[in-house]
């Protein structure tokens, strides 16, 4: 059975000389992670990400200005069990993450193809077998329109 993606990429960076100082600070930012979102609600948990680890200070950025205002409201508690768990830090940023850009709006291509002579036929047989009322209009501006 083949290993997950993943692991392959682990097992990659772990044999480069160059790469494993990379691979320590993710580790650690991972591990950093992991007591900040045991402090925290289920709802919270998923929308920080540790980014920069220097000296004793800790960068968190967040997906929105609520959590980052919540974050900091609890910020002493956070560095309080950060430092429980054994790393040294003693002062946590925390920033928003912004779009580089505005995302792109996505573009509805028009999917409809016009009415040949059998669909025609078919709404003039159905314009026949209708009462009189808007559906009846309706059809009938149709087959006019197409008609022309």
């Amino acid at each position: 059975m083949a290993k997950p993606t993943a692991s392959h990429a682990i097992e990659w960076v772990e044999q480069a000389q160059q790469s494993a100082s990379v691979l320590l600070t993710a580790k650690r930012l991972i591990a950093i992670e992991t007591v900040i979102s045991q402090q925290l609600p289920a709802a919270m948990r998923d929308g920080f990400a540790a980014t920069q680890l220097k000296a004793n200070e800790l960068t968190l950025l967040t997906k929105n200005a609520a959590l980052a205002a919540k974050l900091r409201q609890m910020q002493p508690r956070i560095v309080e069990q950060i430092k429980a768990a054994g790393w040294s830090i003693d002062d946590l940023k925390i920033k928003v993450a912004t779009r580089a850009s505005k995302p792109q709006t996505p573009i509805h291509v028009k999917q409809a193809r016009a009415l040949d002579e059998t669909d025609l036929g078919h709404f003039e047989n159905l314009s026949h077998q209708l009462n009189a009322g808007p559906l009846a209009d309706a059809v009938a501006k149709l087959l006019a329109r197409h008609r022309r």
